[in-house]
């Protein structure tokens, strides 16, 4: 790790400046954050009624059968894994493909981001539409290819759990190599769908067009999309970690003022924990899609970039190489 953080020490100046670009956009149209939190809130109701109503299933399939669960019960398990997964994956990639919108917005055109008043800026709201009706489609089948590596991948580690538990040391080394190669799969297919989303946000593109698009991208600034992933994921964990910790400390300030039994004593603060990693999360998760934004755009076309950001111009022009074509077709913003 420390080898390829030197390799790439160059473009740690570059990917400061489109961290500190991105962040002021959202701080100009804060109601991005305020869409992702609401779609947060959508989750955890998603997943409390998902939770107890996969434990259902699994108790009348065992009631049916003396009270032991039978095999068949891996195809309830599976397809409820896939639902919760699904439903997840869509919430969060709307937020990623409204923000998207937003931050394109700004790039192509940048009046768009300061009218209104800033909670309430109208491209947020035209963003977030188009992102439930027009690409909706897209963005529910590209979260499903996604839920269904997940599912396969939970599926096969609970197999592996049961079935391999007590076998001999190769097996379990065979096992831990198939899951790590599961692994592998849907990380990358989770990587290339973050910057197939900003093409269906800004141009439209289906999802097969999305990623073929993506595959040109890699072509031009593939080392930098890696660098910046390398760059920013320990930044935004870094960040999450200190919202849990400014949590905990939460907590135990609650207990101040609301005395728990010795025995919960514990409660508020894993509780702030949690709360705190959360709401830092979903802030954090519009930074991530507006970085993939900024360097699709400017791979796609380079001079909005020169016009109002000549510094931040100059550092990615020494590590992307534009599309010798342009722009794959009119940005979608003027889309009701």
């Amino acid at each position: 790790m420390s080898l390829w953080l030197w390799c790439i020490r160059a473009r740690i100046e570059m990917t400061a400046k489109m961290l500190a670009q991105v962040a002021g956009v959202l701080f100009v149209v804060p109601g991005v954050m305020t869409i992702s939190y609401l779609l947060a809130l959508v989750v955890v109701f998603w997943f409390v009624i998902w939770g107890p109503a996969t434990l259902q299933a699994n108790i009348w399939l065992a009631n049916a059968n003396d009270g032991t669960l039978p095999w068949t019960c891996i195809f309830v398990d599976a397809a409820m894994l896939l639902s919760g997964f699904w439903t997840y994956q869509v919430l969060n990639n709307i937020s990623t493909v409204t923000t998207a919108g937003v931050v394109a917005s700004w790039y192509f055109q940048p009046s768009t981001a300061e009218d209104g008043i800033p909670c309430f800026r109208p491209i947020v709201f035209k963003s977030f539409c188009r992102a439930m009706t027009y690409f909706l489609g897209p963005i529910a089948f590209g979260s499903l290819l996604v839920a269904i590596i997940q599912a396969i991948y939970w599926m096969v580690h609970a197999l592996f759990e049961k079935f391999c538990n007590g076998e001999n040391l190769l097996i379990r080394m065979v096992a831990c190599c198939v899951l790590c190669l599961i692994n592998c799969l849907k990380n990358c297919i989770e990587w290339l769908s973050e910057f197939a989303y900003v093409y269906v946000a800004v141009y439209g593109s289906s999802f097969f067009e999305a990623g073929k698009q993506v595959f040109s991208l890699l072509g031009a600034a593939g080392l930098t999309a890696i660098t910046n992933t390398t760059l920013i994921s320990p930044v935004l964990y870094l960040g999450r970690f200190l919202g849990s910790a400014i949590g905990v400390g939460a907590g135990f300030l609650a207990l101040q003022s609301y005395p728990l039994d010795s025995s919960w004593y514990w409660l508020m603060p894993v509780c702030g924990s949690v709360l705190g990693f959360c709401i830092v999360s979903c802030g954090l998760t519009c930074v991530e899609a507006g970085m993939n934004t900024l360097l699709v755009c400017f791979a796609d076309d380079p001079k909005p970039m020169e016009e109002r950001a000549a510094e931040l111009h100059g550092l990615i022009s020494e590590h992307v190489k534009p599309a010798e074509t342009g722009t794959k077709g009119d940005p979608v913003l003027a889309r009701p």
